[in-house]
Parts: C-alpha cells; sequence; structure tokens
C-alpha cells in the first residue's frame, strides 16, 4: 500500500487524475483487465463526499496500467476548503487490495 500526499486541489475546478499501476515483480504496466477500482474521498471521520469506481464510470481505465479518474466542478464544489481522506482499493473475484491512502487538501477556488 501506498501513502499518497495529493498537491492542493481547488473545488472551484474539474479535477483529472491520471495514474499507473506498475506490477511489483516486473516493474512493467499491470494489465488491468477484469479489475475493480474503487476511489474515495471522505471526511475526517469515513463521512463519504466523493466516489469513483469502475462501476459508476467515474474511473476508467485507459491503457495498460493507466487508469484515471474525473470529478466535476460540480461536485467539487461540494467540497469545503480543508483536507480529506482518500482511499483506493482495487479488487478481482477473490480478493480486493488496499493501493493507497492519503490527504487531499482542498482549497477554496474564489471564483463563481
Amino acid at each position: 500500500m501506498y501513502q499518497i500526499n495529493f498537491p492542493a486541489t481547488s473545488n472551484r475546478a474539474t479535477w483529472i487524475f491520471t495514474g499507473q499501476i506498475n506490477d511489483a515483480s516486473t516493474n512493467e504496466p499491470l494489465d488491468l483487465t477484469g479489475l475493480s477500482f474503487v476511489f474515495e474521498v471522505c471526511e475526517p471521520g469515513g463521512c463519504q463526499r466523493l466516489l469513483a469506481t469502475t462501476d459508476n464510470g467515474k474511473f476508467t481505465i485507459i491503457g495498460t496500467g493507466l487508469f484515471r479518474w474525473e470529478f466535476s466542478k460540480s461536485e467539487m464544489s461540494t467540497l469545503c476548503a480543508g483536507s480529506y481522506d482518500t482511499g483506493m482499493t482495487m479488487a478481482n473475484a477473490d480478493q480486493t487490495v488496499q493501493l493507497s491512502v492519503g490527504p487531499l487538501p482542498i482549497v477554496d477556488g474564489n471564483t463563481p
């Protein structure tokens, strides 16, 4: 599992994140076919605020080892300035693996 420290992100803009997962033994991009993913943004204490999954279409596999999630400006505007907890899991039919956890600082974009 990785501890990720996201850079400050505005609550007045779309947030698109692109990442890569490599095979631990070969360091080559991992084939993500048939896997499901969940990325969640929560208030401290666990109240879910944003959710991107392969099921809801907000988390997409874009190539071998490559993924992205996207939250619209209107979704981001539901977050007040402050720090939120994040977590990402990857699952197949047999197991779920926690890939990452970490803070997401949200800043007030001060624009309409």
